[in-house]
């Protein structure tokens, strides 16, 4: 019974501490590296979506996934802010709508382009290597 109250426990806290972590990566990232507060994350980001196609076993895949969950909550809680700086805060929600207007076709388009790639080559490394490199690109 003991075993099962802390099973839920660790599940039902494992989202707030995803946030802590992902706040205390890019903190951790802003004291040590003088550049623009999301490059940190978009770096680890990109790394993790390389490896995650040579990672085998769980354990592997369940760190891969941790430390991706948490480098991209850092990034999605960075990437709307400069926004804000562009121009008159009365018009704040027009910029962001279309900012992710903009992006949302991106996602729209990446997952048929991945579908694509490995149905040519039959393995995921291809996809992942197309994906990990239009972060780093970005940047």
């Amino acid at each position: 019974m003991q075993a099962r109250a802390s099973a839920d426990y660790l599940a039902a806290s494992l989202p707030t501490e995803s946030v802590r972590a992902s706040q205390a990566l890019t903190l951790h990232f802003l004291r040590l590296i003088p550049c623009p507060h999301s490059t940190p994350a978009i770096f680890l980001t990109s790394i993790l979506t390389f490896l995650w196609p040579f990672v085998h076993g769980a354990g592997a895949l369940v760190t891969v996934a941790l430390l991706y969950g948490a480098s991209l909550g850092a990034f999605v809680a960075l990437f709307c802010v400069p926004l804000i700086a562009l121009g008159d805060s009365t018009d704040v929600g027009r910029r962001t709508g279309m900012f992710l207007t903009i992006l949302s076709l991106c996602s729209l388009a990446g997952p048929p382009i991945s579908g694509a790639i490995y149905h040519v080559t039959g393995r995921y490394a291809a996809v992942g290597i197309y994906a990990g490199r239009l972060p780093l690109l970005s940047q």
